[in-house]
């Protein structure tokens, strides 16, 4: 709020007080045109000097006209005129007397206009400080966030020109952009990470992975679904990683599906080939926990819309004895995460079958608000964990105090702010969970004894003790991943006809999606 000194004159208060002065006669009549112009408050006339004139004055000159009129001021300094008037006519339009009567609305107007007019200038000059104070990051390449700036036809280490400014994908870590390698006239996707010290550094874990993948081999790579690493250097100080460019990703499917899911049969595609990638990060020279698995991480290969590829390694890590206690997106996180016990590549299988359900229904199978709500959640669907991972569970973990014993000894969780316990035996079951999509699936490939296949699978996926958890390879002997091996056209489209979603115009239309990483 402006102070009293830097108020305007409200003209619109001094109209009936100047028609008061005209109508008695006392000095004469002027035009009060523009009474209506904008104006602030009048209370700071009598703070504000009005004009050259000092108004500290204008009584006693208003006094002396009446009573020393016609005679020099004393202090004149010779400026009168020789017949003895004074120095400024009665009339004159500079009268003390005349701007503060009929000239006293034209007087306030020109204060108004010299003090809005210094706002104004005030208001400018600030906004030239503010352009030349603004922050240049890394030389102007970056903005405020670390974000490398991209524009469309950049090329980034003499090499790959930029196609779109768009970005394919962006997160914590910084963006995905589609590039043109200009040696091969091929195209990527190019990971550009922050320039910040922490990313930059986790960037140089993931790609310490990525080069360890490669040593594979490429075919291996593409036989395990594991994304292939064309390239990596250092651009205007951001780590850069060139990936093949893939199509959108299984979260994107969903979306195109308007979250109704995808039909069983593409669902044991999706988790065969996810199995594979799996079991690849468990082998004796790769071992590496990969700690996201989830939809948006799953992308489909633009030459077959059955095939998929695991990517995003950035929270990867090889087992070791002190593990972060942060990893996994929260959906799909393993309760030996959430209860803070040292865990191993059993949290990524924990995802999977996490990720399965949701791709089959359309939802998340688990999504809590936050770490206590998923607990519980979990606990409601699957029961209590055994006592071993209780009293294993770190007593800083936000879910730990939430179990406690009862009176006989048994172990109990208590509701979210609340403090009863949970009523397991009134709880939903998996098939509860899958009801919704069997009553309106009924077809040869959604069977009763097909979703029975489907739910044990599940259930052994997500065996709350990680040491009773299935590994990859002996998941792929159960029915529902063994039944039939994958199947993959050999035709130019590499669509599977024998599956009804495969050929929907909804999976159609998923693969119209611009590709990213």
């Amino acid at each position: 709020m402006e102070s009293m000194e830097e108020k305007a004159v409200d003209v619109g208060e001094l109209e009936s007080a100047s028609a008061a002065t005209s109508a008695g006669g006392t000095v004469g009549t002027e035009s009060n045109s523009g009474g209506s112009d904008a104006m602030q408050t009048s209370e700071d006339s009598q703070a504000r000097p009005l004009h050259n004139s000092t108004t500290s004055t204008s009584s006693a000159d208003a006094a002396g006209s009446g009573e020393n009129r016609g005679t020099d001021s004393a202090t004149s300094s010779g400026a009168g005129s020789a017949s003895g008037s004074s120095s400024i006519k009665p009339h004159h339009p500079n009268n003390p007397v005349r701007k503060l009567s009929v000239n006293l609305l034209r007087t306030y107007r020109h204060i108004n206009e010299v003090y809005y007019a210094k706002k104004r200038r005030r208001q400018q000059m600030q906004q030239e400080a503010g352009k030349r104070e603004k922050r240049v990051y890394n030389g102007g390449f970056d903005n405020e966030n670390g974000d490398y700036i991209v524009k469309q036809g950049d090329i980034f280490n003499g090499r790959y020109k930029v196609v779109d400014s768009k970005p394919l994908g962006r997160g914590s870590y910084g963006q995905v952009v589609k590039v043109l390698d200009l040696e091969t006239n091929t195209h990527g996707a190019l990971k550009v990470i922050k320039n910040k010290r922490a990313f930059f550094e986790q960037a140089k874990v993931e790609l310490s992975l990525l080069h360890m993948f490669q040593r594979c081999g490429d075919e291996e790579l593409d036989r395990c679904n594991i994304v292939n690493l064309m390239d990596s250097f250092v651009y205007k100080k951001h780590q850069c990683m060139l990936f093949e460019l893939l199509g959108v990703s299984l979260y994107d499917l969903l979306r195109k599906t308007r979250f109704t899911g995808v039909s069983l049969n593409l669902v044991k595609k999706f988790g065969v080939q996810l199995l594979h990638s799996l079991a690849f990060l468990r082998r004796e020279d790769v071992d590496v926990l990969h700690c996201d698995v989830k939809p948006e991480n799953v992308l489909l290969r633009p030459e077959c819309p059955t095939r998929i590829k695991l990517v995003d390694f950035g929270s990867s890590t090889h087992p070791k004895p002190h593990l972060h206690m942060y990893v996994q997106s929260r959906f799909y996180r393993a309760p030996e995460v959430l209860m803070c016990i040292p865990y191993t590549h059993c949290i990524d299988m924990w995802s999977l079958g996490c990720m399965l359900v949701e791709m089959h229904t359309g939802s998340p199978l688990f999504d809590g608000r936050h770490e206590r709500a998923q607990i519980v959640k979990i606990v409601k669907l699957l029961g209590m964990p055994p006592e071993s991972m209780l009293a294993a569970a770190n007593p800083e973990s936000r879910v730990r105090q939430m179990f406690y014993k009862d009176e006989e000894g048994t172990w109990k969780i208590r509701e979210e702010g609340s403090s009863s316990s949970v009523d397991i035996a009134q709880s939903r079951t998996l098939k509860d969970v899958l009801m919704p999509v069997m009553s309106k699936r009924r077809d040869a490939f959604h069977s009763e004894a097909k979703y029975e296949e489907f739910m044990d699978a599940i259930l052994k996926l997500l065996t709350l003790d990680p040491k009773e958890r299935i590994s990859p390879e002996d998941a792929l002997k159960l029915p529902f991943f063994a039944e039939s091996p994958l199947q993959i056209s050999t035709t130019s489209a590499g669509v599977d006809s024998s599956d009804p979603m495969v050929m929907s115009p909804r999976l159609d239309a998923a693969m119209q999606t611009e590709p990213q990483l």
